[in-house]
C-alpha cells in the first residue's frame, strides 16, 4: 500500500510541475492553448476515473 501511495504522489507531482511550464513549452512549440488544457482535461478525466 506505501508504494501505491508513493507512486501516486510523485505521479501527481509530476503533473503539478508540469502543468507550470507545459503552456510556455506549447506555445514556444506552436500548440494552441486549447490542445494543453485538452490534454491535462484528459490527464485529469483517468486520473479520476
Amino acid at each position: 500500500m506505501a508504494l501505491l501511495f508513493a507512486v501516486m504522489l510523485v505521479t501527481a507531482a509530476g503533473n503539478t510541475a508540469m502543468q507550470s511550464v507545459m503552456p510556455s513549452i506549447g506555445t514556444a512549440l506552436g500548440v494552441a492553448d486549447v490542445w494543453i488544457s485538452l490534454a491535462y482535461s484528459w490527464s485529469a478525466l483517468l486520473w479520476v476515473a
